[in-house]
């Protein structure tokens, strides 16, 4: 009888580490979320506040300059509509810590993923967003120096190409490897837990 007793408590011992284990993971799996997410707030904050004023001054630009040609304010507004576009997608990416007292856990799993996911899918579509700000800064570059000679124009074009370029790849390559060291790990641990 007492091999009996003595078995049970091991096999006792034995779900309490691993129940604990569990606990201990689960919870320095949201810590790291939400170290993350403090992360991308602070980002979303800056961003919106620098993209916000750039976007007052290209609009006080607007009203600046009346004669100018439709190349110039086309541009001026489409850099605008970028940057506000930006600030509402960048901002799509942060948790709503409302939503864990109304999902379950299973739905508010998926949709702690869901967010998780989605700033990857940002980082890997950024080289887009510098490419479309390219045209509209070089657009905008023509618009005013339409009047200089073509050599000139080639170069100040290509000079915002190039700075385009290297600034989106460089970024580009930063922010990955950011969030294949720090978020990727919590991504694969959800999905383990997801299934």
């Amino acid at each position: 009888m007492d091999e009996l007793d003595e078995l049970k408590d091991i096999w006792k011992s034995n779900g309490r580490q691993v129940s604990d284990q569990t606990s201990n993971r689960l919870h320095q799996m949201d810590q790291s979320i939400s170290t993350y997410q403090r992360k991308v707030r602070r980002t979303n904050i800056m961003a919106s506040v620098y993209m916000s004023l750039t976007a007052i001054f290209l609009v006080s630009l607007l009203f600046i300059y009346s004669e100018e040609s439709w190349l110039f304010y086309a541009s001026i507004i489409g850099v605008v509509v970028l940057a506000v576009g930006v600030i509402f997608l960048l901002w799509s990416r942060s948790l709503d810590t409302s939503k864990k007292l109304t999902l379950s856990a299973r739905d508010y799993t998926a949709y702690r993923l869901k967010k998780l996911r989605r700033s990857k899918k940002i980082i890997e579509y950024s080289p887009l967003y510098g490419l479309v700000l390219g045209l509209l800064v070089n657009a905008y570059a023509y618009s005013l120096l339409h009047h200089a000679s073509g050599e000139f124009v080639f170069w100040v074009t290509n000079a915002n190409w190039v700075y385009i370029i290297i600034v989106s790849f460089v970024s580009y390559k930063v922010k990955m490897r950011r969030y294949m060291r720090d978020v990727q790990p919590i991504v694969d641990e959800l999905e383990a837990y997801e299934r």
